[in-house]
């Protein structure tokens, strides 16, 4: 991922894309926003979108803007070569694929599976 794509996500999310000044040893300030954030944050400050928090930040903004089932339609066609037409799948099911990526849920699932033997 390059630096133009973490800006338009940091944009998505509504955070600033930091021009950072050195403030402290442990605070850097944004020339932005005025910010202050962690200096030993990686990538001058800016997220990675490599953590699992950057995963659920990005999935709680996309459910917040009522995003999800065009992400997945999207994802759909880029992916796996399938159209979903918004008509032939509920949009529940679209939360319901959601839902898994919430880490106590997804826990939870994983924890049902092993139990029922699923995975054997």
């Amino acid at each position: 991922m390059n630096d133009e794509i973490r800006k338009l996500l940091t944009k998505f999310l509504g955070e600033c894309w930091r021009n950072t000044e050195v403030f402290d040893s442990d605070f850097d300030k944004c020339n932005k926003c005025a910010g202050f954030f962690s200096a030993h944050r990686e990538s001058n400050g800016q997220r990675t979108f490599t953590t699992w928090q950057d995963l659920g930040a990005l999935k709680d903004k996309l459910v917040e803007k009522g995003e999800e089932g065009d992400f997945i339609r999207w994802v759909a066609r880029q992916e796996y070569d399938l159209d979903i037409y918004p008509a032939s799948v509920p949009e529940k099911i679209y939360q319901k694929v959601f839902d898994i990526f919430n880490a106590p849920r997804f826990c939870e699932l994983v924890g049902e599976w092993w139990e029922e033997g699923s995975h054997e």
